[in-house]
């Protein structure tokens, strides 16, 4: 990347500055009146972003008017200008642009020249040397915690931390400090607790004075007291204050540097807490160094969550890997050919897991039984309900009641999964006569397309998979004739969105199905995939795309109706997943 920041023409200088996990690049100038951002390879006017997430073109920053401005190109789920989706804005100096399906990478646009360059925090580091001693600890701490990010030491975040609390310790001689965290909720827990001389205290061994904590967070302001002697009664009388001899406690909130919807402060992060037994410990403290204490503990705790974000991300990743395994593992890989039926199937995987499952199997010769399922959320959860809907629909061999196995199917489910997960299905068994019984439960309509080219909807009429334990499920009944064929399909189908968010739909796959009565599963197949394709114009699905395509053919002249090659619920046939 490069580091210098230089202007082109007329233009001011600029400059991005990219966090992620392991701390900050150096910045990387905005060369020229058009700049690209997007995943790929860095050019002389375009900033190479590595995450899978991100747009090969996600956004480009022009020069025109006086001013410096951000388009969104088509980042997947929007481009993000302080947490906030914009399709164009202008930007100023501080601005954080983010990329709508990843948290991991934050973009600060910069105006005027650039500050985290080797040779820059080089000659910074020799001029803090020649400042009064408490400028230059000061000084040290900040370009300390800025070498850090700039060559991403990869050190532990609690050796971070640690260092953060004993430089300001040194830099304030308090006796004691610590960091707080502060969750969602705003409730504080300690991340490192020090004495002076860099020893390291548990955290419950010793209680901070929670009243000057609670001022600091009201008031949104460092909170200082020279001599707790001369303080008020509510604060010298609090019990840590005198169970511990306290004379001196400082208290600094921290807020995010990184932007929020909030117009006004970032979001709390924490707390910086400083005490002594001394008085007037802290006195020669101005507000310049309270004020850039808190900068820099701010900073330490962001890039810590930044850190954190990077290591969660890349669990779900591996989680996402291993539940992707499992559910390819379940799907039919070939489908046999059958003497009344033909039949195909494909799931085309997104970059998650959504939880789709289809499978077919012969129970016994003449009959064919099928299921399209598709489970809520994601990762290995949702995967390991697929597994159990796949053990409970093999028991379609050792029953002909479709109600009755759908039923256990969902006590089942409900028993053993967690709250809220559940899986909308549609399960069909087909005779060699043409007799269809179905249960669609809580999932998309199945489309019946008749020879003819008409259609006809079978919706659902039953709640989902493992809603509750006392569902009742009842099946239907109906009569298929030689060349009706019935589609069952999963969201990924119909909720395909193009580059302006319209969605595929119904409408157009039943048209389209309709168009294709006379060819065959196969073409029929093809021609759904092709057309969803042309439709996304390569946009990127969120969901996996499912279908399953059934016709009945009736009994083949010259075969015998009671027996299809590898009959007794075994799988086979053509390609059925990708």
């Amino acid at each position: 990347m490069n580091a210098a920041v230089t202007t082109s023409g007329s233009i001011p200088a600029a400059s991005l500055e990219v966090f992620a996990a392991g701390g900050a690049s150096g910045p990387v100038a905005v060369t020229g009146d058009r700049f690209e951002i997007g995943r790929g390879s860095p050019g002389a006017d375009r900033l190479a972003l590595d995450d899978v997430r991100i747009s090969r073109q996600a956004a480009l920053i022009v020069y025109e008017n006086g001013e410096f401005r951000i388009r969104d190109l088509g980042q997947r789920k929007g481009l993000l200008l302080n947490d906030r989706q914009v399709r164009e804005s202008a930007l100023a100096d501080g601005d954080v642009i983010t990329f709508g399906n990843t948290d991991a990478v934050h973009v600060v646009f910069r105006t005027g020249p650039g500050r985290g360059s080797l040779t820059s925090l080089l000659s910074r580091l020799d001029e803090s040397a020649r400042t009064d001693a408490v400028d230059q600890n000061l000084q040290q701490l900040s370009l300390l915690l800025e070498a850090m990010a700039l060559f991403q030491t990869g050190m532990p975040a609690g050796e971070i931390l640690g260092a953060m609390v004993d430089q300001a310790i040194r830099i304030t001689e308090a006796e004691r400090g610590a960091l707080f965290e502060a969750d969602s909720g705003g409730n504080l827990r300690a991340l490192v607790a020090r004495r002076a001389g860099g020893i390291e205290v548990h955290p419950s061994s010793w209680v901070p004075s929670r009243t000057a904590i609670d001022r600091a967070l009201a008031d949104r302001r460092a909170f200082i007291e020279l001599d707790l002697d001369l303080a008020g009664d509510t604060l010298k009388m609090a019990a840590s204050i005198v169970s511990q001899q306290l004379r001196s406690v400082i208290a600094i909130p921290l807020y995010s540097r990184i932007p929020t919807t909030d117009p006004g402060t970032g979001a709390l992060l924490g707390a910086l807490y400083l005490d002594s037994r001394r008085p007037a410990a802290f006195r020669g403290l101005g507000r310049r160094v309270l004020d850039a204490l808190a900068i820099e503990a701010a900073s330490v705790i962001d890039n810590a969550r930044m850190v954190e974000r990077e290591r969660e991300r890349r669990q779900m990743e591996l989680d996402l890997s291993i539940a992707r395994d499992i559910q390819q593992r379940l799907l039919p890989k070939q489908f046999r050919s059958y003497a009344s039926f033909e039949i195909t199937g494909t799931n085309r995987s997104c970059y998650s897991v959504g939880g789709d499952y289809f499978d077919v199997v012969e129970p016994e010769p003449g009959r064919v039984a099928f299921v399209v399922a598709d489970v809520t959320g994601k990762g290995l959860s949702a995967a390991l309900l697929t597994a159990m809907l796949q053990g409970g629909f093999s028991g379609i061999s050792l029953t002909p009641d479709l109600a009755r196995l759908v039923g256990h199917l969902n006590r089942y489910v409900w028993g053993r999964s967690e709250p809220n997960r559940f899986a909308t299905a549609f399960v069909g068994v087909l005779d060699e006569d043409g007799r269809l019984e179905y249960i669609n439960a809580g999932h998309l309509p199945a489309l019946l397309v008749r020879a003819s080219g008409a259609t006809i909807q079978l919706a659902s009429d039953s709640l989902p998979i493992g809603v509750f334990p006392d569902t009742t499920f009842t099946s239907r009944q109906m009569t298929l004739a030689v060349g009706d064929t019935l589609v069952v399909f999963t969201d990924g189908v119909t909720e395909a969105t193009n580059t302006a968010d319209e969605e595929f739909g119904m409408a157009r796959l039943t048209s389209l199905l309709a168009a294709h009565a006379n060819g065959t599963v196969g073409e029929s197949q093809d021609a759904v995939l092709a057309a969803v394709g042309r439709f996304s114009e390569g946009r990127e699905q969120d969901d996996d795309m499912t279908l399953l395509v059934v016709r009945y053919i009736g009994v083949r002249s010259g075969t015998d109706p009671h027996r299809s090659p590898g009959a007794g619920g075994q799988r086979g046939g053509a390609s059925a997943s990708e």
